[in-house]
């Protein structure tokens, strides 16, 4: 099996890289192991990638989708993160595509509490996604990628991936090596791995003071008339666009929570952003290396 890994901005990758490269490093993935960094892998533009063998059967392609953008071009803006990651994913041809990108929580992910209870730190995995096109919030965005404003379904890894997490043995192996973060955090650091999470992809905003109306109003559409029966487990802005990109492919998005809903400005400060991708890298490392049995 060919599995790409996606990793949404730069400052997320090197806390991702860090939280994956210490597993690997400590000898606690027994079967990931890195086997090439390319500093010049791409086209016209310079994409770091990594190359890494689930020994001895699958290989996986590791890319930060930032680095695919031209230096003078928003890496916020949908339109053009979908025609890149489009390129790459038709080049590379992976059987699994795992998109990982820090997300803000719902009040569904805070257990109903929308104020005080933090899940700040802790990592959801899913692959449910629905984009709402936000460019009413954002008009000078310049973005205008077409969404459907519908549900997309992917598939889970292998058949029982959800039920395996969901022993709690295993959901601990998963969640071994992640560190708490700074500002409200969690009080317990925890996996929730889920059938039915589902990523809300706030597409179409590039100015970042318009982030908070337009989680907003993407949470309200899609709870109002809650006409699916599934989760709304996080708001951020790459998980739908790579499922939009990777067509028939399955997605299974991993997102570390920076902040709690419409918290933005009081949560994700200092290391807030580096630590939860932190915690995306151990994760991913242990979900790989815990999987390389169920994908023989």
């Amino acid at each position: 099996m060919n599995i790409m890994l996606l990793v949404n901005k730069k400052f997320e990758y090197k806390g991702y890289k860090e939280g994956l490269d210490f597993r690997m490093n400590e000898k606690k993935t027994s079967q990931l192991v890195l086997i090439s960094e390319d500093p010049t892998e791409g086209h016209e533009r310079m994409v770091p990638s990594r190359e890494y063998k689930l020994a001895p059967y699958h290989r996986i392609k590791e890319f930060c989708i930032e680095y695919m953008f031209k230096s003078n071009e928003s890496s916020s803006n949908s339109e053009k993160k979908y025609g890149y990651l489009k390129e790459v994913i038709e080049n590379y041809n992976p059987d699994y595509i795992i998109s990982v990108s820090t997300s803000e929580s719902t009040p569904n992910s805070q257990g109903g509490d929308s104020e005080n209870h933090s899940v700040n730190g802790c990592v959801f995995f899913g692959n449910c996604f629905f984009a709402r096109d936000c460019s009413d919030c954002d008009p000078e965005s310049g973005s205008h990628l077409e969404v459907s404003n519908k549900l997309s379904e992917g598939k889970a890894i292998y058949s029982d991936f959800y039920n395996d997490l969901a022993i709690d043995s295993n959901r601990r192996e998963i969640e071994e090596g992640m560190i708490k973060v700074s500002n409200m955090p969690a009080k317990e650091l925890f996996v929730d791995a889920n059938e039915k999470n589902t990523s809300l992809g706030v597409v179409n905003v590039v100015n970042y003071s318009k982030y908070n109306e337009a989680d907003n109003k993407t949470y309200e559409q899609f709870k109002d008339p809650a006409p699916y029966n599934v989760i709304p487990i996080c708001l951020e802005t790459t998980h739908a666009v790579v499922k939009m990109a990777a067509g028939d492919i399955p997605v299974l998005f991993v997102s570390p929570i920076t902040d709690r809903y419409l918290k933005f400005e009081e949560d994700v400060k200092g290391d807030q952003n580096k630590d939860c991708s932190y915690n995306a890298g151990v994760v991913v490392a242990n979900l790989l290396d815990f999987i390389y049995n169920k994908l023989q």
